[in-house]
């Protein structure tokens, strides 16, 4: 009976064990090392600043981003004390890759299939927000602690005073050179007040700067 006891104790370990890898907000924390005799778990924080799911950016990449993201936050600072963004990306696909009223036209197809691209999978960012004591980054724990409730915008403007609400980024999508940059922003700020935009950006003498930006949807 005793080692009956053990038995069901021993398999229903590996049960939990082996549920671990099945959700992905452990798949992208934890590594599991070793057998079942001698098993380990790592906590892994840098997946939570990088591509979920064992997709890696490169460097370059990961370095044009935040030049990009910086120009994008330099534009949206303009009259603000502070900017809370959130952690986690949201492509931004709006047009759905269909632009009736050419409002993306300038954009190189090779950027839009960057864009495309980099926003198939959700990215979280970290280092490519710099480290400006003005931005404040929500992470998706914080977030959903926030707008659970009906009173989430009451909640987040007690917690972020003079706000005036919270930015979203999609990833950075770029043409094959990088000298062209397309990113979506989202900015809510409660249930009907918000807006979303593309903005479209080129490279000259290694800096980037605004072309446009194109407005998708206002409420």
């Amino acid at each position: 009976m005793k080692r009956f006891g053990i038995g069901l104790a021993i398999g229903f370990i590996t049960f939990l064990v082996g549920m671990v890898p099945s959700y992905y907000p452990f798949e992208s924390l934890f590594r599991l090392r070793g057998g079942l005799s001698h098993c380990t778990m790592d906590f892994d924080v840098r997946d939570i600043h990088g591509m979920p799911s064992s997709v890696e950016p490169s460097i370059d990449y990961v370095d044009e981003s935040q030049a990009v993201y910086s120009a994008v936050l330099a534009d949206e600072m303009y009259g603000e004390r502070r900017l809370v963004v959130s952690d986690k990306t949201v492509a931004g696909d709006w047009f759905a890759g269909v632009d009736p009223g050419r409002r993306l036209a300038g954009v190189e197809k090779e950027t839009f299939d960057g864009y495309r691209s980099s926003n198939s999978v959700s990215r979280y960012l970290g280092h490519e927000m710099g480290d400006d004591s003005r931005i404040t980054l929500l992470n998706e724990f914080e977030s959903s602690g926030i707008f659970k409730r009906k009173n989430g915008w009451a909640d987040f403007r007690k917690r972020f005073p003079n706000v005036n609400g919270l930015i979203i980024f999609s990833s950075v999508g770029l043409n094959p050179t990088h000298t062209q940059g397309l990113v979506s922003v989202e900015k809510q700020c409660g249930g009907l007040c918000g807006e979303g935009k593309f903005v479209l950006l080129k490279k000259v003498n290694g800096r980037w700067t605004i072309v446009r930006k194109i407005v998708a949807w206002v409420s």
